[in-house]
């Protein structure tokens, strides 16, 4: 990845969402140096999230926290 060339010391994080990621995408961020991300999952409830059109589930934002 082109971050890890351009400073392979930098640290960073970000706000995602839980049915942006994959595994290797982690590894990946993980190896560019991301210590840290934030999901926006706004609710456990899986009634809610269908109301507010979210496009996941709650066994997705499971997965994804796992």
């Amino acid at each position: 990845m082109l971050i890890e060339r351009a400073d392979p010391n930098l640290r960073w994080n970000c706000q995602t969402r839980p049915d942006f990621v994959t595994q290797q995408l982690l590894f990946k961020m993980k190896k560019s140096g991301c210590d840290f991300m934030i999901y926006g999952l706004e609710s456990g409830d899986s009634e809610t999230l269908k109301k507010i059109k979210k496009g996941f589930t709650v066994e997705d934002a499971r997965k994804a926290v796992e």
